[in-house]
């Protein structure tokens, strides 16, 4: 398994270091070292898959993760073949799972779409899954890892069949709190 480091750092202060004002740039924010996050869905000028491959080539990124919401997916395929048409990685794909509209036994129409695209493509890649705050909060303290583990697992399994790895994503309530994610790999007993 390759380690890795991810640095989330937003566009403006990446721009703000790589302008001439700044003589030195510490070694670990080096742009072809990071990882661009969230500039699909919150770009002010909703650039195009190929408007975006260009700003990633001029700020000096040569990695992004793919951070999506529902209007995104009708351009992730030209996403892909633009990102790999530039020779940017994208590192990651944003898994997001919802209190509404995902469950234990059933993914989300949108999440499934976005995996089937992902499996269409033949792109490699980590997805970073995590969960709204509110999936856990319907289930007792004590029900909470194993039902995160079955729906994990789950996923682990789809995802490895493509090719990919899953990552967690410390982002949200419950979920978010480093030790349940811990105690949930545990019971997984996975990578």
């Amino acid at each position: 398994m390759r380690a890795f480091r991810i640095l989330f750092l937003a566009l403006p202060l990446l721009a703000a270091l790589s302008t001439s004002s700044c003589q030195t740039i510490p070694d670990q924010l080096q742009p072809a070292d990071l990882i661009a996050w969230c500039i699909v869905p919150f770009d002010s000028l909703e650039r195009s898959p190929a408007e975006r491959m260009e700003m990633l080539k001029n700020l000096g990124l040569k990695r992004y993760a793919y951070d999506w919401r529902t209007k995104n997916l009708n351009t992730m395929a030209d996403e892909i073949r633009s990102a790999q048409q530039a020779g940017i990685e994208i590192s990651a794909v944003w898994l997001w799972i919802d209190d509404d509209a995902d469950s234990l036994d059933s993914l989300s129409r949108d999440n499934r779409r976005m995996l089937d695209i992902l499996r269409e493509s033949g792109l490699k890649t980590d997805i970073w899954l995590s969960f709204h705050e509110g999936f856990f909060k319907k289930v007792h303290r004590t029900a909470r890892v194993a039902m995160g583990s079955k729906m994990i697992g789950q996923i682990a399994d789809e995802v490895e069949s493509m090719g990919c790895r899953l990552a967690l994503y410390n982002h949200g309530d419950w979920f978010g709190d480093p030790p349940n994610q811990i105690a949930i790999i545990d019971k997984l007993q996975r990578d």
